[in-house]
């Protein structure tokens, strides 16, 4: 169509898929099915159902000939002044000068120097929580049984001598969940130490977070295995 004078509508046709429901009955039957896993079977048939019906009629939309309806699209033009570009310039903050809270690394840890250094806190931790429950209750196992009874009921019930005694699934439970909560937080050091400050914060930081998690562990496993083997 010819553009009309200043300050009139322009109308033009413009040609979109036509508007469907069966998206939205689809969508409907998945909740339908997810929601029947913690209900019921019969919920998660009919969703089964409805996802088919839904499916099928979106389907019918677009095969074998796509379906499409003609919009009329109408848009107000008028003629505006081009903006006169500003000769001011901005001055840019240099990252970590002139109290700017963001550090950015200069440089930065490969991925395997985190996972290293995760491999040496995790024995270096273990040996610890060991020797705790050398001194403290005469045995090796009852740190690692400790552990391991957050994923093994049978432990999360025992009693503290069957907690000094060995067990093959705790051991390995514990082994588990102790090297992949090192690996991830070797990495996590990787990634957060190049971004401090200082090497005596990074230091400070390296030291007091796995003693400050060890004494709260302990304290905490103290308080919760008593109250397990009385319930």
């Amino acid at each position: 169509m010819q553009a009309e004078p200043n300050g009139s509508p322009k109308s033009s046709i413009v040609e979109l898929p036509s508007s469907t429901p069966w998206p939205m009955v689809t969508s409907f039957g998945l909740a339908l099915l997810v929601a029947g896993l913690v209900t019921s079977l019969t919920v998660s048939v009919v969703g089964l159902i409805v996802i088919f019906s839904g499916a099928v009629g979106w389907f019918r939309n677009v095969f074998p000939v796509p379906e499409h309806e003609l919009i009329q699209v109408s848009k107000f033009e008028t003629d505006i002044p081009p903006v006169a570009r500003s000769m001011r310039k901005v001055d840019h903050l240099i990252p970590g000068a002139q109290g700017h809270r963001v550090y950015i690394p200069i440089e930065v840890h490969p991925y395997s120097a985190g996972l290293f250094g995760g491999v040496v806190g995790g024995i270096g931790m273990a040996i610890i929580a060991c020797l705790y429950g050398l001194i403290a209750h005469g045995s090796l196992w009852y740190p690692v049984n400790l552990l391991a009874a957050a994923a093994l009921p049978a432990l999360a019930n025992a009693g503290t001598e069957e907690l000094k005694a060995f067990h093959m699934s705790g051991f390995i439970v514990a082994l588990i969940c102790h090297g992949i909560i090192s690996l991830l937080v070797g990495l996590l050091y990787a990634v957060i130490l190049p971004m401090m400050p200082s090497r005596f914060s990074a230091f400070w930081g390296s030291f007091l977070a796995p003693v400050y998690g060890l004494g709260w562990s302990r304290q905490h496993c103290d308080l919760l295995i008593p109250r397990l083997t009385q319930g």
